[in-house]
């Protein structure tokens, strides 16, 4: 599992908004920013999850400081 101390975020759709959104919590409280997607988009500074199993995305949310999803 994943320790505590991250930002998750969850987009079905790419958001730019939201992305801002989560950065800007994550430099706030001084954590990275974790990044689950299906449009198959990078993003700079983001740490991807996308490929995980279940066991590991249930995890992501449940140890996640804030959750930004759309």
């Amino acid at each position: 599992p994943i320790k505590k101390g991250y930002v998750l975020l969850y987009m079905l759709l790419y958001s730019e908004t939201l992305v801002r959104s989560a950065k800007s919590m994550a430099k706030e409280k001084g954590v990275p920013v974790f990044f689950i997607n299906s449009s198959g988009k990078r993003i700079k500074g983001v740490v991807d999850y996308s490929d995980v199993g279940i066991e590991e995305w249930l995890g992501l949310f449940l140890n996640a400081e804030f959750i930004f999803t759309n």
